[in-house]
C-alpha cells in the first residue's frame, strides 16, 4: 500500500461533520496518513488502527501524542467510545455488512460514523440478499434499517460527497438510541 499524504477540502468538511457529533469520551478511528481528524481532539484519548504493517510503521512517525496506534483490525477493538469513525473507503459487500451489523450489536459507543464508497462493486449479491429494490434503496433505506433493526442505533445523518478525481462517498452517522 502506498503511503500518500494528500488532502481535499471536501474531506475536511466531512471531518467537521463527524467532529460535530462528538459529545466527549474516548475516540476510535481509522486515521489518514496525516492524522488530520485526530488532531482536532488534542485532549481526547484516541485509539487508531491500521492493518497494513508498512502503513502502520509510517504512521508511528506522525501520530499525535494522545493517540494509541494499533497494528490490527479496527473491528477487533472493544470498548465504550464517545465516537467511532470507520473511515473505510471500500464498497458495500456482504462480508463487510455482516461485520458492521455484528460490531453495532456489540457496541456501546455513543456515536458510530461510517464512510463507504458509493459504488456498484459487488452490489448485485447485496441487493439480492437484503431485498433492496436498487442501489439507492439499499444505501438510503435498507442498510440503515438493517443497522437499526439489529442494534440499538438509529441513523442520524447521511452525507454524499466526492473529492476531485475520486469516487463518490457516503458518510453515515448512527447514534445510540438512548442518546
Amino acid at each position: 500500500m502506498a503511503f500518500l499524504h494528500s488532502e481535499y477540502d471536501v474531506k475536511e468538511e466531512i471531518r467537521e461533520i463527524v467532529k460535530e457529533h462528538y459529545q466527549g469520551g474516548d475516540i476510535l478511528s481509522l486515521p489518514a496518513d496525516n492524522f488530520l481528524f485526530e488532531q482536532k481532539f488534542p485532549f481526547a484519548k484516541i485509539t487508531c488502527c491500521e492493518r497494513d504493517p508498512l502503513t502502520y510503521v509510517e504512521g508511528l512517525k506522525r501520530r499525535p501524542s494522545n493517540v494509541t496506534y494499533l497494528n490490527q483490525d479496527i473491528f477487533t477493538v472493544k470498548g465504550k467510545f464517545g465516537l467511532v469513525w470507520f473511515d473505510l473507503c471500500g464498497a458495500f459487500q456482504v462480508s463487510l455488512i455482516n461485520t458492521l451489523i455484528s460490531y453495532f450489536q456489540q457496541s456501546q459507543s455513543k456515536v458510530i460514523c461510517l464512510t463507504i464508497l458509493a459504488k456498484r462493486e459487488g452490489i448485485d449479491k447485496v441487493l439480492q440478499l437484503y431485498g433492496a429494490k436498487d442501489l439507492e434503496d439499499f444505501r438510503v433505506n435498507t442498510f440503515p434499517e438493517l443497522i437499526s433493526s439489529f442494534s440499538d442505533y438509529r441513523l442520524s445523518v447521511i452525507c454524499r460527497y466526492q473529492s476531485p478525481n475520486r469516487s463518490p462517498m457516503l458518510l453515515y452517522v448512527f447514534k445510540l438510541k438512548t442518546n
